[in-house]
């Protein structure tokens, strides 16, 4: 179960079975009483509980089957209107610090690609 935002109410299992990804980093997976969205809004998680309206909605999304495009506009929708001001705060601050590491990577990998080709035409005189 997902725990930064769960929408509505019912019994907590313990797993999941893989349902299906939509788009490149959403992944949705069900059991009796909910569905648990990995990655939903900017990695946060979320459980939607079968029983609530948004649960038969997304349902309804699924079995249609809805576009991708469709589905993750209303994940992230249902996100927002149901995840707390605190913990969306420290969601944001996560991703930030997650894009500023890749940033930093992207960066030394890109001057580590600089330098070798430097080092291959010092190399050539």
């Amino acid at each position: 179960m997902w725990n930064d935002v769960t929408v509505g109410t019912g019994q907590e299992d313990n797993g999941a079975c893989k349902l299906r990804d939509v788009g490149e980093h959403v992944t949705i997976s069900v059991n009796a009483n909910s569905y648990w969205i990995d990655n939903a809004y900017l990695r946060g998680g979320m459980t939607v509980f079968k029983s609530a309206p948004e649960g038969a909605k997304l349902k309804e999304l699924l079995d249609t089957p809805a576009p991708d495009d469709v589905i993750l506009d209303w994940l992230e929708n249902v996100f927002l209107d149901n995840v707390e001001n605190e913990r969306l705060r420290r969601i944001v601050q996560s991703a930030i610090q997650c894009a500023e590491r890749e940033a930093r990577r992207k960066k030394a990998k890109d001057i580590k690609k600089a330098f070798g080709r430097a080092f291959a035409k010092i190399e050539e005189y």
